[in-house]
């Protein structure tokens, strides 16, 4: 099996996606617009030259081919993230803060964050006075009242503003929120103003998703009594309204490591995306179709829940692995996710920063380069009642066995997970959280029930059977009390986690770069079946936590 899994991983899209990761990074910390042209057309020379080596046939150029092709798309993905990068005159470092009138069009609205009656969200500039002409075409932080309180904005809605407009300076970051801000590209901030016209309310399809959204909150409640808070986690994890969450609860799921349960991510849309497919499998329905309408009931999920920037990117890696197939190829995970991952860093280079890019692309590489041939070789030797003939085996002995080869998965994909993302958990949130591998292997199967749940709850709910929507929303709180109950419990065990920061900053990416490195050479056929394919990525994590880090009081 660890040959197939090694096959199912190939995927010649890494010669294309390090180096634009590679010249993104350049292109960021060290060049500008003038040099974008001679790079564009140096990268295509080199491309060109590369192409014409492997047509001459000759031996022993596939090392010099590689480095012509490598240092090509390098110098071609500086140039675009440097055309596609916003950058400002120095004199915006020396500028106050000041009052300005700009005309948006909403790209993201936060429904669920206003705090005063504000209306909050993601938005680009189309229109700026003429002192201030650099900010259209960039994004833009909006927190503002709206004269129209009965009037809510949506994506696409376009609409004049009047605020005080400050600058995200890098070298001094005021708050995380900031960093935030700027790692996904946003340099702006518009604040204590308000909307004083909506020329355009915008897309009807995303007022029909808006109202669709408040009707599946309305179904996820049904029989909950008001303010109920097992109610508001339910809403958070099926819909991504994290606002409703306490500071209390976000804290004690970022400690245990399961505040993913709580955006629509991976997770969420692997699980619907696997219960859509089993009802269209049941409903006998042919592959191209089951793809079709999966696909179509999938982006209509991730479009109602606000089209997150995590939830598009488990979208697209799923019609990537459906739709493999559809081109009469084998599906291959490891090689969608590569391809989604090419797709987003082309549409919004300054995904590459965000953290939810990296936890995501990270974990699931983790899980299929390691979780999945760590599962195989334990349960090539977690075998039990070897002395006994298969054919003599009862119902008891394969139950054992499936129980512990379950177990024995589960273990493997939440070790992998836990291992690839402590670098990051401990870079952004200062975080090293061992005990959430075991917690995480139980957590992670309730989660999956109560998504499973929602699903069917929503699907009662929608055809008027609110009884019976409230059978499996009392089932869902359940369990989230047993999630809750379970976090409560294992913060007090000693050692669960701990507080901890790099010594340097950059040794977090560092640290995940040789991760990731190392995973792709030891799951290579010369590797994947010897021990050191296993022990070595562990080892290069606990090496670089006990001489890389420092504790915080």
């Amino acid at each position: 099996m660890g040959a197939d899994l090694r096959v199912t991983c190939r995927a010649p899209l890494v010669w294309i996606l390090a180096p634009i990761i590679w010249g993104y990074v350049l292109g960021r910390y060290t060049s500008r617009y003038e040099v974008s042209l001679l790079l564009c057309i140096a990268g295509t020379m080199l491309a060109l030259i590369g192409l014409g080596l492997t047509y001459t046939r000759k031996k022993n150029l596939h090392l010099i081919w590689a480095i012509f092709f490598l240092t090509a798309g390098t110098l071609i993905a500086w140039s675009y993230f440097n055309h596609r990068h916003a950058r400002f005159s120095s004199a915006w470092l020396q500028l106050p803060i000041r009052e300005a009138k700009l005309t948006l069009t909403g790209e993201r609205i936060y429904h669920d964050s206003n705090r005063f009656g504000q209306t909050t969200g993601l938005a680009r500039v189309i229109h700026a006075p003429k002192h201030l002409g650099d900010l259209e075409g960039q994004k833009i932080y909006f927190q503002l009242s709206a004269e129209d309180k009965n009037r809510s904005l949506i994506r696409s809605s376009i609409f004049r503003s009047r605020g005080i407009l400050s600058f995200i300076n890098e070298e001094s970051l005021n708050s995380e929120f900031e960093e935030y801000l700027h790692r996904i590209g946003v340099f702006f901030i518009l604040k204590r103003g308000r909307i004083t016209e909506v020329l355009d309310s915008g897309n009807p399809f995303y007022r029909l998703c808006l109202d669709a959204s408040h009707i599946f909150q309305t179904i996820l409640e049904e029989g909950s009594s008001p303010q109920s808070d097992m109610a508001k986690v339910y809403s958070a994890m099926l819909l991504g309204k994290k606002d409703v969450l306490t500071s209390d609860q976000k804290n004690r799921f970022q400690i245990t490591g399961t505040m993913h349960f709580f955006a629509v991510s991976g997770l969420h849309v692997g699980v619907i995306a696997l219960t859509l497919n089993y009802i269209l499998v049941f409903l006998r329905l042919s592959y191209h179709k089951r793809v079709v309408i999966g696909l179509l009931m999938l982006f209509l999920y991730v479009e109602i829940t606000g089209a997150s920037p995590s939830a598009v990117r488990a979208f697209i890696m799923v019609a990537f692995f459906w739709s493999s197939q559809l081109l009469f190829r084998q599906p291959s995970p490891f090689a969608s996710l590569l391809a989604s991952g090419l797709i987003v860093l082309i549409i919004d280079p300054w995904q590459l920063w965000s953290a939810g890019f990296q936890f995501s692309y990270a974990v699931v590489a983790g899980i299929l380069l390691y979780g999945l041939p760590l599962m195989e070789r334990i349960n090539r030797s977690l075998i039990l009642f070897t002395g006994l003939p298969e054919t003599s085996h009862r119902w008891f002995h394969r139950l054992f066995n499936q129980v512990l080869h379950s177990l024995s998965g589960l273990f493997a994909i939440s070790f992998s997970a836990s291992l690839i993302s402590s670098p990051l958990t401990i870079y952004y949130f200062k975080l090293f959280t061992p005990g959430a591998i075991i917690l995480n292997m139980f957590l992670v199967t309730i989660a999956t029930l109560i998504i499973i749940n929602g699903v069917i709850s929503l699907f009662f709910g929608l055809i008027q059977l609110t009884a019976i929507s409230a059978f499996f929303n009392h089932g869902s709180w359940l369990l989230i009390w047993l999630i809750n109950k379970s976090i409560d419990f294992s913060v007090q065990i000693p050692g669960f986690y701990g507080r901890i920061m790099f010594r340097e900053n950059f040794w977090g990416p560092v640290t995940l770069l040789i991760l990731l490195v190392t995973l792709l050479i030891t799951h290579s056929k010369k590797y994947i079946n010897s021990r050191i394919a296993y022990w070595l990525p562990p080892a290069i994590l606990l090496l670089f936590i006990l001489f890389g880090t420092i504790p915080i009081n």
